[in-house]
């Protein structure tokens, strides 16, 4: 095996075959941990890859969802292309972790998203932390290691939103909350009318009258 680039097209069949499991996708990730070969995984179909060799090189189509799952094969496949073109011809500024590989660290970008998110003080900045993930899952391939620490993110995107919308709510409720709370606030202060004039007819008559 001498080819620089290598594709494994991930599917149940391709880990149940022993010879494409055991002997060609070994031999690809040995060569790609070595700096030899670039090996691309490319998910076509749901299938256990976490206790794989290959589990913690990225994969495509983006966020490794697998093709099957895509409305548009042709729209997956589009993305598998772009996804090698990217990971062959490094962009300015781009992370590199083999030669004319392009591929930022997954790991990394997510866990300082993750830390700005527990540190997040106020609206402003938690803001620029659901833009920094919206961003990551727009443009970075993710690998199986990953996706626990996406989920972690998204669970606590997802509770700040319902924490500001049920702030949001509150404010903009009134501020009677029994039922016909502002009826009684209207009736309150002609209660105390009716009241100050029987004490004012209670007191002319105990001065004139008696």
């Amino acid at each position: 095996m001498q080819a620089k680039v290598i594709l494994l097209l991930i599917s149940p069949d391709f880990l149940a075959s022993n010879y494409c499991y055991e002997i060609e996708m070994k031999t690809a990730v040995e060569r790609h941990f070595k700096n030899e070969a670039i090996v691309i995984p490319v998910i076509l179909r749901h299938c256990y890859c976490t206790e794989t060799p290959f589990a913690t090189i990225q994969g495509l189509p983006l966020n490794a969802k697998p093709v099957k799952d895509w409305n548009d094969i042709d729209e997956a496949f589009l993305n598998i292309v772009e996804g090698i073109k990217r990971l062959l011809n490094p962009s300015p500024g781009m992370i590199t972790n083999s030669p004319g590989t392009a591929i930022p660290t997954p790991e990394n970008k997510l866990s300082e998203i993750r830390m700005n998110l527990l540190t997040a003080n106020n609206y402003r900045e938690f803001r620029k932390v659901k833009f920094a993930y919206d961003e990551f899952i727009k443009n970075y391939p993710m690998n199986f290691e990953v996706e626990d620490l996406g989920r972690q993110i998204k669970t606590g995107i997802n509770y700040y939103l319902a924490e500001e919308h049920a702030t949001s709510q509150c404010a903009a409720a009134p501020m009677a909350t029994a039922p016909g709370g502002s009826r009684m606030q209207s009736k309150f202060p002609l209660i105390i009318i009716v009241a100050i004039i029987l004490f004012i007819l209670l007191l002319i008559y105990f001065i004139f009258l008696k």
